[in-house]
């Protein structure tokens, strides 16, 4: 059995690490054309739809408000002397 020094690296795993990364960068580019075509798509969709207006509803104002208020005690809280 002949043993292989240190220092050297089997070129069956350089040539699997290439053609891993070639693999990556096409699923990569794939995914990404795929994105952009599905981007474009809903794009399109939101102009035919024309402009909605924001729609309120207590679900979405009561995190607000409770942040405002939290805010609002915080810098009440700096100007008390300790």
């Amino acid at each position: 059995m002949s043993e292989q020094p240190q220092n050297q690296v089997d070129p069956g795993l350089i040539g699997l690490v290439v053609l891993g990364g070639v693999i990556g960068a096409v699923v990569g580019a794939v995914a990404s054309r795929l994105f952009i075509r599905a981007d474009a798509r809903a794009i399109e969709r939101s102009r035919e739809r024309g402009p909605q207006g924001m729609k309120l509803s207590l679900s979405t104002i009561l995190p607000i408000a409770i942040g405002v208020i939290g805010l609002m005690r915080q810098i009440g809280s700096l100007a008390e002397e300790k």
